[in-house]
């Protein structure tokens, strides 16, 4: 890598190929979802990028299960081949891409996702199943390069956190596999102080604090939802388990 190149990423093998743990999930071409997409909105928003967006990756391609500001063709197809997609290699090496400038770096200036897509400057943070495979992402863009502050990359890491949760809960849900409620409930209570935190991140316009809002009460029904599994598994409810009160936003 170019050694005035500010990019911060894992080393990883561009030719390795993703696996199909992600169709695991059951969210592979599935409709857009608020809880997805208040997060993508708020991140977007906070952040100030073009798009910001939810992936998961199998071996065909990159779907787009939540996205805010994609080119409006990507958008209505939610989905990428992988030969364009930097998704790709955040799942294959488990680890966060953070990219100030792709045509500078040595591993990606070659991208067709460079002259097609106009991505520039990229982000993106590891969403993981319940078994902890990474089997997509949560990231942002820019057409333009761009220094990632460690505060950004703080709210990208917290909404990757977020959405693995999610995943999480939803495989529970479906599956049965109440025997790992507890950790999941201790990991999602210090998940929604985290997000509670972003109340004061600065002076909030609309749109942000109505995405906010989206995201806390996805936590009620994760809460609704894990409460239920406890009492099926038979085990104590964690103290964390009581929703912290929101945080009270003047203006």
């Amino acid at each position: 890598m170019d050694s005035d190149d500010l990019s911060v990423q894992a080393e990883f093998d561009v030719n390795a190929e993703p696996s199909d743990a992600a169709n695991e999930s059951g969210l592979m071409d599935t409709p857009p979802e608020p809880a997805y997409d208040a997060l993508t909105r708020l991140a977007a928003s906070l952040l100030q990028v073009p798009a910001a967006f939810v992936s998961l990756v199998n071996k065909e391609k990159q779907f787009f299960k939540s996205e805010c500001g994609l080119p409006e063709l990507l958008a209505r197809e939610r989905s990428l081949a992988l030969s364009l997609s930097f998704c790709k290699h955040v799942v294959t090496s488990g680890r966060p891409i953070v990219i100030k400038d792709a045509r500078r770096d040595t591993l990606l200036k070659e991208s067709r996702a460079i002259t097609e897509l106009g991505i520039i400057a990229y982000a993106g943070f590891p969403v993981v199943d319940r078994f902890g495979r990474a089997i997509g992402a949560f990231a942002a863009m820019d057409t333009q390069p761009r220094l990632w502050s460690p505060e950004q990359l703080e709210i990208l890491g917290a909404m990757a956190a977020q959405t693995s949760a999610h995943i999480a809960a939803r495989g529970l849900s479906e599956s049965g596999a109440i025997e790992v409620v507890a950790d999941l409930e201790r990991s999602v209570h210090a998940l929604q102080l985290n997000i509670q935190s972003f109340w004061h991140y600065g002076p909030l316009n609309a749109n942000q604090r109505e995405a906010l809002t989206t995201i806390e009460a996805g936590f009620q029904a994760s809460w609704s939802i894990m409460d239920k599994m406890s009492v099926q598994a038979e085990l104590p409810v964690p103290l964390g388990a009581e929703p912290a009160p929101a945080v009270a936003v003047s203006g």
